[in-house]
């Protein structure tokens, strides 16, 4: 595990959900853009989800923000998983937080059942659960995304958390912005690692990763 300490374990018990390392260069993103564009800091961050030793690890941009995040992840019990998550205090069976019961009828949910379909169908949820590991390369939710001049501090122990996932052999598919994870993490020129054809959407099926699928499938059973 990556020698960086995980600065989450820092993040504020009430909002503004930002990190002090990382408020300097937030706050000015926030002045300088329109609301779509605003990081939204009255909800707590995602910067990952899963098992940290994973055998499957999957990169996505950043959280998307809708407005029934306050209501879905409002609930004492949820609140208390996604700091868990953050910190790696979550269990093996809970650390995919959004795949278990707890967070049934949220919007994240939803979308993480519907993109990881296929692999659910063929292994069993419990299984992705339990072996798939997401890094966000901006932990910060949002309307829409916009890249900030400088990678936040705590960005770079996300990208550590790449680097060891390459180093323990771990199988990648990046499901969206390779360029940005490319540029933040050129080991993966090195690694086991698959891009989707459609990058819109992310499903993680045999159609649209081609090259990974059958190799994840083997990782889970």
């Amino acid at each position: 595990m990556t020698s960086i300490p995980n600065p989450w374990v820092h993040l504020p018990a009430t909002p503004d959900f930002v990190l002090p390392e990382d408020a300097p260069q937030v706050y000015e993103h926030n002045a300088r853009r329109g609301e779509d564009y605003q990081l939204q800091l009255h909800v707590l961050p995602e910067s990952f989800l899963g098992p940290v030793d994973a055998p499957v690890v999957l990169l996505s941009l950043n959280p998307g923000y809708v407005a029934s995040d306050v209501d879905d992840y409002a609930p004492e019990k949820r609140a208390e998983m996604i700091r868990g998550s953050l910190t790696h205090q979550l269990g093996r069976d809970e650390a995919f937080y959004f795949l278990t019961d707890k967070f049934a009828g949220t919007g994240g949910h939803y979308w993480w059942n519907k993109k990881l379909a296929p692999l659910i169908r063929q292994v069993g949820i419990e299984n992705v659960r339990r072996r798939v590991q997401v890094l966000e390369y901006s932990s910060y939710k949002s309307h829409r995304y916009w890249d900030l001049p400088d990678a936040l501090p705590s960005q770079r122990y996300t990208f550590q958390l790449a680097r060891d996932a390459l180093a323990r052999g771990a199988l990648i598919v990046v499901m969206r912005s390779y360029e940005r994870w490319h540029g933040a993490v050129p080991e993966l020129d090195n690694g086991n690692v698959h891009r989707l054809k459609n990058r819109q959407n992310v499903t993680i099926g045999p159609g649209n990763c081609p090259t990974g699928f059958d190799g994840i499938i083997q990782r889970l059973a």
